[in-house]
C-alpha cells in the first residue's frame, strides 16, 4: 500500500512536470505558434516606437518639402563595386543617396581605366529612409581590358544631383 502511494505521487509529479515543460500549464497563457499572427493591440512600447518612427518620417518629409527648389547636392555613396566572375561575369555597383528621399531619379555608374570608360544607369527609388540606386550589373564584355578601374556613382533628378567618391574595382 505504501509502495502504491509512492508510485502514485511519483507518476503524478512526472505528469505535472511534463505538462508544465511542454506548455500545458493551466496558469500560463497559451503559447503562440511561430506562424501565428498576433492580433493583440500593440503594447505601449510598440505604440511609442511606431509613433516615434512616424514623427521621424514626417520630420524628414518636412525637410525635403522645405528644400524643394533650392540648390542642394546629393550625398551619394557606393556600398559595393566589385567584379563577380562566378555570378554572371559582371561588375556590380550598388549605392544610395543618404540626404534625399524621393522616387524618380537616375543613378549612373561610370567606370574608367585610362582613356576607357564604361557607363550604365539604373532607376532610383525611395527606400526606408534614403534613396536607393537599383543594382547596376555591367557585363564583363563591356570592358575592353581587365585591370584596375575606378568607379563613381552619380545621382540626378529634377531637383538635385551629386556624385560619389571614386572606388577601385579590379576587373579580371
Amino acid at each position: 500500500m505504501i509502495l502504491a502511494g509512492i508510485l502514485l505521487v511519483a507518476v503524478s509529479g512526472g505528469v505535472s512536470a511534463y505538462l508544465i515543460t511542454h506548455g500545458h500549464n493551466p496558469e500560463a497563457p497559451p503559447a503562440k505558434g511561430v506562424n501565428e499572427i498576433n492580433y493583440d493591440p500593440p503594447t505601449k512600447d510598440e505604440q511609442a516606437a511606431g509613433d516615434e518612427q512616424k514623427q521621424a518620417n514626417a520630420d524628414k518629409q518636412a525637410i525635403i518639402d522645405s528644400n524643394q527648389g533650392k540648390s542642394q547636392t546629393a550625398i551619394v555613396s557606393i556600398t559595393d563595386a566589385s567584379y563577380y566572375p562566378h555570378s554572371g561575369d559582371v561588375v556590380e555597383i550598388r549605392g544610395f543617396v543618404s540626404n534625399i528621399y524621393e522616387d524618380g531619379g537616375v543613378c549612373t555608374a561610370t567606370l574608367t581605366s585610362g582613356t576607357n570608360t564604361v557607363t550604365q544607369t539604373s532607376a532610383a527609388f525611395k527606400d526606408a529612409t534614403t534613396t536607393l540606386c537599383g543594382t547596376i550589373d555591367i557585363p564583363r564584355n563591356k570592358f575592353v581590358t581587365g585591370g584596375d578601374w575606378q568607379a563613381t556613382l552619380s545621382y540626378s533628378s529634377a531637383t538635385v544631383s551629386g556624385k560619389s567618391a571614386s572606388h577601385a574595382v579590379s576587373v579580371k
